[in-house]
């Protein structure tokens, strides 16, 4: 081999030695934060936590209301008075006819237990009113289902609210006939004996013989 060659040999070698070797590009990791991208997988994760988050604390809202309102239907109706009505047909205050008073609450009471039974409705000092008590006193057997509320002068808070829930007028007295709560009939300002034993045999009050 000529020293031509040898020397061409060495210089290629030479040459290949020296060339640097060019080391692999390795992209730096991009944030989603850092990009203008727009990725749907980085932004919509967080609405959907939020919306679901929402949607929890509405199902948990909802679910306390009905529990409440399932409690407040079940006691508060009848929570206000309860016994009143009760204690007082025991027969605690009487009028002249046996006929048992009851107060504003205790009517309250007898509407909001579903409690049946005969109610004169008189005022304070009238003596229409007491006059009408002794002839349904004087016409039945027993009293023992027939009560009086009289108005007061002046109602107060529970007078408004046993008023509105028997619906009566201006016109006293009245005769109520209640039935599981509700006011079922009514005899305004009755002046006919015979329709007030109508009224009362009606509803199976027994009358009073007469000889």
């Amino acid at each position: 081999m000529s020293a031509q060659k040898k020397n061409t040999k060495k210089t290629n070698k030479a040459k290949t030695k020296s060339a640097p070797k060019t080391a692999p590009k390795v992209e730096s990791p991009v944030k989603c934060c850092d990009c203008q991208c727009g990725c749907n997988s980085h932004h919509n994760s967080g609405v959907y936590v939020l919306i679901a988050s929402l949607v929890a604390v509405l199902i948990v809202l909802v679910m306390a209301c009905a529990v409440n309102v399932g409690v407040n239907s079940s006691t508060s109706k009848y929570a206000v008075y309860k016994g009143k009505f009760l204690s007082e047909s025991t027969g605690e205050t009487k009028d002249e006819s046996n006929i048992t008073i009851l107060s504003a609450g205790a009517v309250i009471d007898m509407i909001m237990a579903n409690k049946t039974g005969f109610l004169i409705i008189g005022q304070e000092n009238c003596l229409g009113c007491d006059a009408f008590a002794r002839r349904v006193g004087n016409a039945v057997e027993s009293t023992d289902n027939i009560y009086r509320y009289n108005l007061k002068l002046e109602a107060d808070k529970d007078d408004k609210r046993a008023i509105n829930l028997l619906g009566l007028g201006d016109d006293t007295p009245d005769f109520l006939y209640i039935s599981e709560g509700e006011v079922y009939d009514r005899i305004d300002d009755v002046k006919s004996v015979d329709d007030l034993n109508t009224f009362l045999t009606k509803y199976g009050i027994t009358l009073k013989t007469t000889e």
